[in-house]
């Protein structure tokens, strides 16, 4: 890692899970799982801050109750949001300016201000995210909830023009799937360049944003996993699918983002190797992790 790089740690822990209210209607709750779930994630969470020291963390899923303490310990502050979604920043590389700009339920919206090594700083709006999903089937419609997202950050852009951006989570929708390309909603690409090129063309207080999406590097590994998240009962394709992504303003990365899906975690304590993917078809393994696979995302801010 570089001096300057900025570690970003996105996990969908996983602890509830959705109960329907009754069998006529489609009215949920979320509950925990169990107890031990919550302890062993949380756990793992604290090992996987220890090896990778992120600057930002954005959880879904999470129980607050418990990591509250651990990540206040480690010298984060944390906001949380409906939902279950907990963002939480390094006290030495962000400080907090004006909470919740976003105001959907299923995002998290905050304005940080990013501390570089070399004094430069820059306003950034991290938007924690986690959609809803018909993976399981149901009428839950994550392109609505992305859509009502896009409609509040075309608002923010209107009256801040200066700031960078961080969309980040659970989205319940894949990279190549229209809604995320499409320039009215989120307008995710794969190439910087080209998202560089769109910024520079882009009009000061502009709506519209082409955000760059290093998501897609998850695609085409030649072994498992094969993306974050794995459902083999899904009518939508499968049974991999990359749903947990990170999307960045141009004007706040110098490079190619870093992306690495995590498979193991060491054991702060013991140095011993945790496995988060199962040994017979190397899916997430939710006796030790979560069915969601961490991902630790590396920007390099521009100097």
């Amino acid at each position: 890692m570089r001096m300057n790089d900025v570690v970003i740690l996105q996990w969908n822990m996983g602890v509830y899970r959705k109960k329907r209210i009754s069998k006529k209607s489609a009215a949920a709750v979320y509950t925990l799982k169990n107890a031990q779930d919550e302890v062993r994630l949380t756990d793992l969470l604290s090992n996987l801050i220890t090896e990778h020291q992120p600057a930002l963390i954005a959880l879904q899923e999470a129980p607050e109750a418990a990591v509250r303490p651990l990540l206040s310990a480690a010298g984060y502050s944390l906001a949380v949001g409906s939902s279950n979604i907990i963002t939480a920043w390094k006290n030495t590389v962000w400080s907090a300016l004006v909470s919740t700009p976003i105001k959907y339920y299923r995002a998290l919206g905050l304005e940080l201000q990013l501390l570089t090594r070399t004094q430069k700083t820059y306003k950034v709006l991290v938007c924690n995210v986690h959609l809803s999903s018909r993976l399981h089937g149901g009428d839950e419609n994550p392109v609505h909830d992305l859509e009502t997202m896009a409609d509040e950050l075309k608002l923010y852009r209107m009256t801040n023009a200066a700031a960078e951006e961080i969309i980040l989570g659970d989205f319940n929708l894949e990279p190549h799937q229209a809604e995320l390309q499409k320039r009215t909603v989120l307008h995710g690409n794969r190439s910087l360049s080209f998202v560089a090129e769109q910024e520079a063309k882009r009009p000061s207080h502009d709506r519209y944003r082409t955000l760059y999406n290093p998501a897609w590097r998850l695609y085409g590994a030649e072994i498992a996993p094969h993306g974050s998240h794995y459902f083999s009962g899904s009518k939508k394709g499968g049974p991999w699918f990359v749903l947990d992504q990170a999307f960045f303003s141009s004007g706040l990365v110098s490079g190619p983002a870093k992306v690495q899906m995590i498979t193991t975690v060491t054991c702060a304590s013991t140095k011993a190797t945790i496995p988060l993917l199962s040994k017979k078809v190397s899916q997430p393994d939710r006796k030790t992790g979560s069915d969601h696979l961490p991902i630790v995302w590396t920007i390099t801010p521009k100097l």
